[in-house]
């Protein structure tokens, strides 16, 4: 459902760019992902650090860079089974 490529600003890194996006909500490619849940997810036991934390937390809210402005989307985390 997504493509991602690292990004570097000044030698370091940035974000995750999207290069192409095809669920639901307002991801665009071009967008540039630089925190989950207000954590880095720069190495991989850092995104597993977020996803594992995800069924304990009420929303997810994901940082992005778009057109060189911030934005932050937020998505209610509901119990499907409820």
């Amino acid at each position: 459902m997504v493509r991602v490529k690292a990004t570097f600003r000044r030698g370091r890194f940035f974000g995750w760019r999207v290069l192409a996006y095809s669920g639901p909500g307002p991801v665009q490619p071009g967008d540039i992902v630089v925190r989950v849940n207000r954590h880095s997810v720069e190495r991989p036991n850092q995104f597993m650090k977020v996803w594992e934390q995800l069924p304990d937390q009420p929303e997810l809210v994901v940082e992005m860079v778009r057109g060189g402005r911030r934005l932050t989307l937020r998505y209610p985390i509901v119990d499907q089974e409820q």
